[in-house]
């Protein structure tokens, strides 16, 4: 599948690119285009979630930030570009909110413990005086949507939309004097800025003027309760929102969703329990074909890779089998044809034991996605590292969504 955008504005292609990027797993090379179906069950079973999420505080740290800017927007021109673009500076600009917030938790967490490891974006970058391409606003948008921080029934809802809303309560609000009046009236922290039913921002009670003072990159008690409580609102019939509901503790599962699956499976419905066991057939499908491309990659020449392609071989009649693409394609609303093809001749093949024209289908596939930049298809390439983690088998955000969970019910426990 190919994505592309008409570039009206930077923000239109920040936008777009932030779509993109949030098709890419992190850490998972999908040489062959498997992220259609990948995709589909992570959306089903940990919806709002992605690979690139850290911690569950920045659910908060995004509206609280936005919560700021709402109460001092203002907008005396009718540029709308300006306006998207000077809001953009103050929110997500090097110096500006996010990244004065990322100062604050790398001082504050790192006298603890690592920050890195805790989670902090931008930490790295924040200790070598810069700041990240990706921010904690493009990178949690699509949950806080998901999750119903935002007053819009619109699933593909923008910045750019919610700032045109901004813009629009600011624009209609053209007596400055009653305006700044009514600011140094309201006594309320959670009544400030402009909450009116028009405001694209759910007003939280978790919210206060003085939420940067000692910030923790741990939820608080009350945004843990919160948090939880929109997820099971928004996304009632999820995964994610069942294992909360349920208290149940899948920290021994780590990233191995076959284990998850084994543990959650006897208490989830039938229908769960089915796509459960459809992601573990195709995983096991998926790790199959990888292996074999790593293999035509490194020439067989890395001993590991060859190791382990013979013994996901030996089982491959098992595993081709129970892959069934056209019920996993049906069941998970999967609209990828050339996808489905290129599995239903590998899986032939597979069977038939000619693994000639399973490389051809390989190489070919790789080809169709890649064009030039087909690694078989060049003979003077170098099997790197990073090609390693080529046959990783998906997770299906299993371990950014267990992140959130622990988040949550350490949240839960805190006085």
């Amino acid at each position: 599948m190919q994505l592309g955008w008409i570039d009206f504005s930077r923000q239109d292609k920040t936008d777009a690119v932030n779509i993109i990027n949030s098709l890419k797993e992190k850490g998972v090379l999908d040489e062959l285009g498997f992220g259609a179906l990948r995709q589909a069950f992570a959306n089903f079973f940990f919806p709002g979630t992605s690979t690139i999420q850290t911690r569950a505080k920045y659910f908060f740290i995004v509206p609280y930030i936005l919560h700021d800017f709402i109460a001092s927007a203002t907008a005396n021109e009718n540029d709308f570009q300006k306006f998207l673009a000077d809001s953009q500076n103050k929110i997500s600009g090097k110096g500006e909110k996010e990244h004065h917030t990322g100062k604050l938790l790398v001082e504050n967490m790192g006298k603890v413990e690592d920050d890195e490891a805790m989670g902090i974006i931008g930490s790295r970058s924040i200790k070598g005086g810069k700041w990240v391409e990706r921010t904690p606003l493009s990178i949690y948008w699509n949950g806080l949507r998901t999750f119903g921080f935002f007053h819009s029934s619109n699933p593909n809802f923008t910045y750019a939309d919610f700032m045109m809303r901004i813009f629009m309560l600011t624009k209609n609000n053209s007596d400055s004097k009653t305006a700044v009046k009514r600011k140094k009236d309201e006594s309320d922290d959670t009544d400030s800025g402009n909450f009116s039913k028009t405001s694209p921002l759910v007003k939280l009670g978790t919210y206060s003027k003085s939420w940067e003072k000692d910030i923790s990159i741990n939820l608080t008690k009350s945004e843990a309760q919160l948090l939880k409580t929109k997820i099971s609102e928004n996304v009632p019939e999820s995964l994610l929102s069942f294992i909360l509901e349920n208290k149940i503790d899948i920290s021994s599962c780590g990233n191995d969703f076959e284990l998850f699956s084994t543990l959650v499976s006897p208490k989830v419905d039938s229908e769960t329990a089915q796509k459960l066991s459809l992601a573990n057939k195709a995983n096991e499908f998926y790790y199959l074909t990888m292996l074999r491309y790593s293999l035509l990659l490194c020439k067989n020449q890395v001993q590991e890779i060859a190791d382990e392609w013979e013994r996901a071989w030996s089982n491959k009649t098992r595993i081709c089998n129970n892959f069934d693409a056209e019920t996993t394609f049906a069941a998970m609303n999967v609209q990828n044809p050339r996808l489905k093809i290129f599995l239903l001749k590998l899986q032939k093949a597979f069977l038939e034991d000619d693994l000639k024209s399973c490389d051809e289908i390989i190489s070919k596939r790789e080809r169709e996605l890649k064009g030039n930049r087909a690694k078989l298809n060049n003979p003077d390439y170098e099997f790197t590292e990073m090609d390693a983690r080529i046959f990783m088998r998906f997770d299906y955000r299993l371990g950014n969504a267990a992140t959130i969970i622990h988040d949550i019910y350490a949240g839960e426990e805190r006085c």
